[in-house]
This record gives C-alpha cells, sequence and structure tokens, in this order.
C-alpha cells in the first residue's frame, strides 16, 4: 500500500478524488499520503494547470452549470449571486501552459501592467439547497471598479437566463464600489423598512421566490 512506484499512471477517477480530497483538507491528504499511494501534491498542481482559467467569466463554466442543472426542477434553479473581494500578495508568475505572465490586473476584458494585489470572486449559490459553484474572477490593484462590477454581473446574469437558472438576488458587502453600483442600478431600501424591522417583536419572514 505504501509503494510509491515510478512513472504510475493513476486512473481519471482517482484523480479525481485526490483533487477533490486535497481541497477538502490538504492536512488529511498528507496523513493519507503516509499509509497509501496516492498522487504528490506536485502532481495534483500540474492537473489543475491543464484547466483553462482566465479572469472574467470562467471558460466553459455555463456548460458545466448546464449540464448539472439539466436535471433540476424550476425552485432549485432560482440562484443567488454572491461576490466579495480579498487582499492578495503581489507576485509575479510565468505559466507555461498559457505562456503568459500571470500576476498583472485583469478583469477579463482590459489588462494592464499593474502588478495586482486583490482578486474578486463571484460563486452562484442556489436558495433551495446547498450548491455553490464558481462563475468569475477578476485581479485588480485596487476595489474593482463600480461599472467593471456592473458589465460582469449583467452578462453572468444574461448567460445564466440562457441556460433557464433564474438569478433572484445579487449579495455582497458594503464597499464603496458595490455602494456605487447599488446607486447606479437604483437599488436602495427605505428607512421606514429597517425601522419596522427593528421596531418589530416579531419575526419577519419574506418570500423570495
Amino acid at each position: 500500500l505504501t509503494s510509491k512506484g515510478r512513472g504510475k499512471r493513476f486512473p481519471l477517477w482517482l484523480k479525481k478524488f485526490t483533487l477533490h480530497l486535497n481541497f477538502c483538507g490538504p492536512q488529511a491528504y498528507q496523513f493519507l499520503s503516509a499509509h497509501f499511494t496516492l498522487p504528490s501534491r506536485r502532481s495534483l498542481r500540474r492537473w489543475l494547470c491543464n484547466i483553462k482559467m482566465t479572469p472574467g467569466i470562467i471558460p466553459g463554466i455555463m456548460s458545466s452549470i448546464s449540464t448539472k442543472t439539466q436535471s433540476w426542477n424550476e425552485r432549485d434553479r432560482v440562484c443567488t449571486l454572491v461576490f466579495d473581494e480579498m487582499v492578495l500578495k503581489k507576485n509575479l508568475a510565468y505559466d507555461v501552459t498559457q505562456d503568459v505572465v500571470q500576476g498583472f490586473t485583469d478583469d477579463g476584458i482590459k489588462r494592464t501592467s499593474t502588478i495586482a494585489d486583490r482578486a474578486l470572486v463571484v460563486l452562484l449559490s442556489v436558495i433551495s439547497k446547498r450548491w455553490v459553484q464558481p462563475v468569475a474572477y477578476t485581479v485588480g490593484h485596487t476595489s474593482t471598479p463600480s461599472t467593471v462590477l456592473r458589465n460582469l454581473l449583467t452578462s453572468l446574469i444574461e448567460q445564466l437566463k440562457d441556460i433557464r437558472i433564474t438569478v433572484k438576488t445579487v449579495i455582497s458587502d458594503q464597499g464603496a464600489s458595490n455602494v456605487s453600483l447599488a446607486n447606479q442600478l437604483g437599488v436602495w431600501v427605505p428607512y421606514e423598512v429597517f425601522k419596522d424591522v427593528l421596531q418589530s417583536t416579531t419575526l419577519l419572514a419574506y418570500t423570495l421566490y
């Protein structure tokens, strides 16, 4: 069970299993690797490099979602888009598979010579059950401009509609760009609504779909 061997070829099902296992818990993967013949972490990274990932809407993601949701009922097709930013360490790296230097700002439409220090990720989440799928990302130097957010979200909603996925809500924090986006789209909630909720002694329920 512990023989490592040289040049061992792993079946596709095992590759998928080990990638999922490493994603769920790197420490657990390291522990099992000491007792079973599993692909090295370097092999996992090499396999992941074969997946084409570029800023903007992830290539092929709509086709994958369409296949995954083919048997879903209309209730399960009601979703929400969730997006947030995180800070990155500035770094440049040459991607051999795509023959490009990664690490510069890129929103999927425009790429600059400025080194990126943050990333925006957009997730698609089903409202009626636990299912989440990353659908887009950008890398930038400052907070993602509201115009970029607007174009990205609009494009996502339109493409999801084409595969019968209905986006009912968009969720984010109250960053400056997000507030600006809400203002551009005319999204606002009257103060009276919050006041009524805060003063109410009963739990209010709102139907989204």
